[in-house]
């Protein structure tokens, strides 16, 4: 990935990351639970005769080689918000998304930082549009690219989860 490829991921991540900067509702954080990660994962297709590549199967394999390159950012983004977040993960979800999962630090107001992040959706749609979708493309993932927001609260309860697709 190149050095502008990079930094325009970072930046990416980090607006998604900086959207709980606005929540409210922190209080006392309780014993941390990590929520379990999707697998990426994909049925075997079966052995086809021509030679002719599979349009979802070159995806696959691209949408993996997205992902492992964005994976070697977390623990760069996990210094940068260390004070926010217990985890950040991303992870491919086949055939054609990449999800990003935050969990929060201390236990917040689910309500309303759910609340706080439906407000923010826009602007999560409009840098998937701007910055994430042109990237997913430009790494061969062609077919309805999608980015997944989740959002977890310090014990593992889910908060709040969007699909974004090219609008």
């Amino acid at each position: 990935m190149s050095r502008t490829a990079r930094t325009t991921t970072l930046t990416r991540v980090a607006v998604a990351a900086l959207v709980a900067v606005t929540m409210t509702g922190c209080s006392s954080s309780a014993d941390e639970q990590e929520p379990t990660t999707k697998e990426s994962t994909s049925a075997a297709p079966e052995e086809k005769e021509s030679a002719t590549p599979d349009p979802l199967e070159e995806q696959a394999v691209a949408l993996d080689t997205y992902v492992a390159q964005l994976q070697a950012q977390i623990p760069e983004l996990q210094s940068a918000f260390d004070d926010m977040y217990s985890k950040i993960d991303i992870v491919g979800v086949q055939p054609d998304a990449v999800e990003f999962s935050y969990v929060y630090l201390e236990q917040l107001d689910a309500a309303a930082t759910a609340s706080g992040l439906d407000s923010m959706a826009e602007t999560l749609q409009a840098t998937c549009d701007s910055t994430m979708f042109p990237e997913m493309e430009s790494a061969g993932i062609t077919i309805d690219p999608k980015v997944i927001y989740t959002y977890y609260n310090a014990d593992g309860s889910l908060i709040w989860t969007r699909t974004f697709s090219k609008s």
